[in-house]
């Protein structure tokens, strides 16, 4: 009840226009409605929260509004807009370089805050001079471990809406079937799986996983084993994924990009063996999401190495790092041969341990003192 959201319309063109424009329309819009909202419809905020990104115009209006009606700024860093705005236009572009000035401006104006990382934390008192305290993000609580009966679920409706059609060559049952049997256990022959899940932006490299897959079919078949690797989320470089995996004619592994809905997202990812993470952050300082919900589920991970990333994916210890395909190539045929391995085992124990520590003990033992200190 103690909850108001105030929804912001997005900027639609009803023709294509170039990005600088689209930004620029936007940008504007967008002000019209924080202005409104922030500075007549809301009450009067003891503080305001600001998530970064987005940057542009959302942190200046949140410093106008502190000072116009008396509230403490803080800012929730989770990347920053101007290296995100750096893979679209470039590292040298002007705008990214006024996006640099803008973003470092407004954050010396909060009191306060909080960074996803500790790599993050060091590099925002090192080079901006802002002070944060380390907020990791934790799993909701409905990324779990799948049961079986609820798996059966998930398979036998995507199985109906098509979703696992390139698997019918495997059996002469049903697709579920190869998943769950009628007892409700694992068949033997079971495939292994694996999931990704993506936005399809330029910061995640999927050529690697096309590299590495013709290797990976060698080692499957040296094994007799098959693998499913589900891989979720829309984007503008799916389909030139899809198109080059196409082209290696695979027979030991099935490759599904799928969109699902809200609620199956964290029953498949309970349902895998492992996970894949090919983000590799525009600034190398914050933390895929996609791992946090898969440590939720129980899964190990291969993840895409970068500088902060040991903080949540440690070599070897509740997971794999890959620099380039061939370590991709050793790391996920690793993992296929290590299921239901002690170091499997230990894997997992690793991530239960991680999934212990959820949101409720993070709010109560940093962000309640953070901001209960502002307010």
């Amino acid at each position: 009840d103690k909850v108001r959201i105030h929804l912001l319309k997005a900027f639609k063109s009803p023709v294509p226009i170039p990005y600088l424009l689209y930004a620029a329309c936007k940008v504007v819009l967008e002000s019209i409605q924080l202005a409104w909202i922030m500075l007549l419809r809301a009450p009067r905020p003891s503080f305001i929260l600001a998530q970064n990104p987005p940057s542009i115009p959302v942190l200046a209006w949140c410093v106008a509004v502190c000072l116009l009606r008396r509230a403490s700024f803080l800012i929730d860093f989770h990347n920053f807009g101007y290296t995100m705005l750096a893979m679209k236009l470039g590292q040298g572009h002007l705008l990214v370089k006024i996006s640099y000035v803008y973003e470092w401006v407004v954050s010396r104006c909060a009191v306060g805050g909080f960074a996803v990382t500790k790599a993050m934390q060091i590099w925002l008192k090192e080079n901006w001079q802002v002070s944060s305290v380390v907020l990791y993000d934790r799993p909701p609580d409905r990324f779990q471990e799948t049961g079986l009966s609820s798996q059966r679920d998930l398979f036998t409706r995507l199985e109906k809406e098509g979703t696992l059609k390139s698997l019918e060559c495997w059996t002469s049952g049903t697709v579920c079937s190869m998943f769950v049997d009628d007892n409700l256990c694992k068949p033997a022959s079971r495939p292994q799986i694996m999931v990704s899940s993506t936005s399809w932006s330029p910061d995640e490299n999927f050529d690697l996983l096309v590299e590495a897959l013709p290797g990976i079919e060698q080692q499957l078949q040296k094994i007799s084993k098959k693998l499913v690797i589900f891989i979720t989320g829309k984007g503008p470089l799916r389909s030139a994924f899809e198109s080059k995996v196409a082209q290696l004619s695979l027979k030991q592994i099935a490759v599904i990009c799928v969109w699902l809905a809200v609620d199956d997202y964290p029953r498949l990812l309970g349902s895998c063996d492992f996970g894949l993470s090919f983000h590799t952050s525009s600034s190398g300082l914050d933390l895929p999401m996609k791992v946090v919900d898969m440590f939720g589920a129980g899964l190990p991970v291969c993840s895409a190495s970068f500088l902060a990333l040991p903080e949540l994916v440690r070599h070897g210890e509740n997971g794999m790092v890959f620099d380039d395909a061939k370590s991709l190539l050793h790391c996920m045929t690793h993992c296929l041969t290590s299921l239901d391995s002690a170091e499997e085992r230990r894997w997992r124990a690793a991530v239960k341990l991680f999934r212990e520590y959820g949101w409720t003990q993070q709010w109560r033992n940093v962000a309640l003192p953070e901001l209960t200190r502002v307010s």
